[in-house]
């Protein structure tokens, strides 16, 4: 099971930042197994919970079921709510429970803000496995922050992994996260990217780590997979078999001497490069079959110019590519919008163009009546009419633009959050049979305001608390140091 409560994950309508793939076979919200999945995160594995289980258990570690001995290589460190527990105790309560939330005079509880990246003034880098579970990267640091009790609003750190400069005086940071089923087994396993740049700024090396959930709950110690400054994130099956494989896109060196490139591991075990692509200055990446072949392809977005699509043989070889002008991308973002059953790619930059799905030799882009600067985009069912919409961040607010027929969206609507909130700075929506589930990454006006996360269920105006929330970690929280 993934997260210390979560239990079997969702199949959710939606992916944040499209980092997430699905394992192959698993069922979406609609019962369609296929289609769409792009934007779609992974359905957790690992079988249910016993009926009568108690749901208000205290969280203990990222993966159900945690290990009372610590993972090798790993560090379980005891929360401040039971400082001076027993040895083994890892599942024990946290003292009182968590503290409810204000209520304001509607009688409707004041959604919590909580800080996470205090200190910096560097925007983290989030991943969301479900609306229960979130990953967060702060500087050198990720964290995996569960909900709990499962219907509350409260977030606990339950994982962290701290990587330490490889070099003297050199920084570095998160600089993509991605979930998914990586080895296999049913679980969800995590991928990490990291950049290390130096005191002028320059990338000076990364690295790219695997994260596989331990048979017993937990998980295994980070294991390096190469060492590059990844810049983005994908996990999907190109290599035609059950688990998925890791695609990452990583920057150029900072001598000038390698371009940007895309390398492609195969998923399992024990993964290893299958290809290496040259990307020239792309920033950003997505995966779709975009030429309706039946495997999955490769694109590539710039900041300006054209977009570049790999055209994968479903062997895990990419050996023809094209060109797609007037395509910037500074996001990517696939899904079918048209609902025509092909996967189409959402180019995000200053405008928005689509590339639609059809043969290698006829892709174009063309423009979308979408809000100028729609960045953080997600596809995800607003209104449960069964069509995809368009929800992200535009200027200072969230917007939804709802789908129509087509190509066709309506005009956006405004999100209105209390100005206390802050503004957002990243979003996640999806869908589950529980309902719609939105995560907001925030940051109110000031010098030193923190970061803060705001879960949501809807997307109406909300209540949300004035003062900020700071995450506790778990009754055992397992820690891994890398180099």
């Amino acid at each position: 099971m993934v997260g210390a409560i979560a239990g079997v994950l969702p199949p959710l309508d939606g992916a944040f930042g499209h980092t997430g793939g699905r394992a192959q076979g698993a069922s979406t919200a609609d019962g369609d197994a296929d289609a769409q999945a792009d934007s779609r995160p992974v359905s957790g594995g690992g079988e249910p919970e016993a009926q009568g289980a108690d749901e208000r258990a205290a969280p203990t570690n990222a993966q159900a079921g945690a290990q009372t001995e610590p993972t090798a290589g790993a560090q379980l460190v005891a929360g401040p709510e039971v400082a001076g527990a027993e040895s083994g105790s890892a599942g024990a309560a946290l003292e009182g429970g968590p503290t409810a939330a204000p209520v304001d005079g509607s009688g409707t509880p004041a959604l919590r803000r909580h800080t996470v990246c205090e200190g910096t003034d560097t925007p983290p880098v989030v991943d969301v496995v479900d609306p229960g579970n979130v990953v967060v990267g702060c500087g050198p640091d990720v964290e995996w922050l569960t909900r709990w009790p499962a219907d509350s609003d409260q977030l606990y750190r339950t994982l962290r992994v701290h990587r330490e400069p490889s070099q003297p005086r050199a920084r570095v940071r998160a600089s993509a996260i991605a979930h998914g089923d990586v080895d296999g087994d049913g679980n969800v396993d995590l991928v990490l990217g990291f950049l290390e740049q130096n005191a002028e700024g320059s990338t000076v090396g990364g690295a790219l780590y695997l994260v596989l959930a331990a048979p017993g709950g937990g998980f295994a110690e980070p294991r390096e997979l190469a060492p590059i400054p990844v810049t983005s994130l994908a996990l999907e099956n190109v290599n035609d078999h059950d688990a998925l494989d890791i695609i990452a896109l990583h920057r150029p060196d900072a001598f000038g001497r390698r371009p940007a490139e895309v390398w492609v591991f195969g998923g399992g075990a024990a993964p290893a490069r299958t290809a290496r692509l040259d990307a020239g200055n792309a920033i950003s990446l997505a995966v779709a079959d975009l030429d309706r072949d039946g495997h999955a392809d490769i694109i590539v977005g710039k900041q300006a110019g054209t977009a570049r699509a790999y055209f994968g043989d479903g062997t895990g070889r990419f050996e023809r590519r094209a060109e797609v002008q007037d395509a910037a991308g500074v996001e990517l973002l696939a899904f079918d919008l048209d609902d025509d059953g092909g996967v189409d790619v959402l180019a995000l930059a200053d405008a928005v163009r689509i590339l639609r799905a059809a043969r290698a030799e006829s892709l174009v882009s063309a423009a979308l009546e979408a809000p100028p600067g729609l960045r953080s985009a997600n596809a995800v069912d607003v209104d449960g009419d069964g069509l995809r919409d368009l929800v992200g961040i535009a200027g200072d607010g969230i917007v939804v633009s709802r789908s129509l027929r087509g190509l066709a969206l309506a005009p956006a609507s405004v999100v209105d959050l209390p100005l206390h909130a802050g503004t957002p700075r990243a979003l996640w929506a999806g869908r589950s049979p529980e309902g719609l589930g939105v995560v907001a990454l925030t940051r109110r006006a000031g010098d030193g305001e923190p970061f803060t996360l705001v879960l949501m269920s809807s997307l109406s105006s909300a209540n949300v608390e004035a003062s900020p929330t700071s995450v506790s970690d778990a009754p055992l929280t397992l820690r891994f140091d890398v180099h």
